[in-house]
């Protein structure tokens, strides 16, 4: 993958703003003039939601029925991710998703199918994000197997650090695959802090120790 990266966005663990975040930095980098691709790999489909899309077997029919990319990104008008006083100097795409995703894992035998996907884009797009499921799935592996680099938000709440620890963790053991099968890891871009209550001593405490985490 050539571009300036493809990124995913991981926790596994629900309610924790995956979703919120893949959005807002797909939608900023496509404002600043990025050509981006927001791939919804959640069986949810809760990134085409937020976008304005129907839920569709996108993501599915990309990696198990091969269709060709055309025929499952969807172009969002400018009007639906611009502010009024930022207009919008790139682009930015849409593969939905629906519950049809969560089987994609079981239908294919290549790790590194969503890579070689990838490759095709090279001189289409800027930057591929991935919004993830929380579940953790053989899908993770697959995403992790395509992916430059990860950016985890968290809430400061103590159950969502231990799921991050925990997420963590499975990256290391597929960023060491991945250098195998390709000579590059995956980077930790990020960990983004979400929700955060400053009057809460336990977030102020988090906050402050949200390096030994990981």
């Amino acid at each position: 993958w050539s571009s300036d990266v493809c990124s995913s966005d991981l926790n596994e663990k629900g309610g924790v703003g995956k979703t919120t975040l893949a959005i807002h930095i797909a939608a900023g980098l496509a404002v600043r003039g990025q050509r981006v691709l927001l791939i919804d790999a959640d069986g949810q489909g809760h990134a085409s939601y937020g976008l304005g899309l129907e839920e569709e077997p996108g993501f599915y029919d990309l990696l198990v029925r091969k269709a060709k990319w055309d025929k499952v990104w969807r172009v969002l008008a400018p009007e639906a991710y611009e502010s009024p006083n930022d207009p919008a100097r790139g682009l930015l795409a849409v593969v939905p998703g629906n519950s049809e995703t969560a089987m994609i894992a079981n239908k294919l035998e290549n790790a590194l199918a969503m890579r070689m996907r990838l490759e095709e884009l090279s001189d289409i797009f800027d930057v591929v994000v991935f919004d993830t499921s929380p579940t953790p799935s053989l899908l993770h592996g697959i995403i992790y197997m395509a992916t430059d680099a990860v950016i985890y938000p968290t809430e400061c709440e103590t159950y969502s650090l231990r799921g991050l620890s925990s997420t963590f963790t499975n990256m290391q053991v597929f960023s060491a695959q991945r250098q195998r099968a390709m000579g590059a890891p995956v980077d930790m871009l990020a960990i983004v802090p979400t929700m955060y209550k400053a009057q809460a001593i336990e977030h102020q405490e988090n906050l402050k120790d949200r390096k030994n985490v990981v």
